[in-house]
């Protein structure tokens, strides 16, 4: 079984950036207006010998 981790949280709060940290790579769009990221990024991370699965996941909640 792999691991998995999600990134889950409200628009604008930095969960792109961290993402785009994580895999090394900038394949989720980081901007300064909210409600740029709508869709669901995956990734492949490494953490002291451990890979994973990552999702970039936006919650539209009011």
């Amino acid at each position: 079984m792999s691991n998995i981790i999600a990134i889950v949280g409200r628009p604008n709060v930095g969960k792109s950036t961290l993402f785009n940290r994580i895999v090394m790579q900038r394949e989720a769009i980081v901007d300064s207006v909210s409600g740029v990221t709508r869709d669901r990024h995956y990734g492949k991370g490494d953490w002291n010998g451990k890979e994973f699965s990552l999702i970039d996941v936006t919650l539209n909640i009011l």
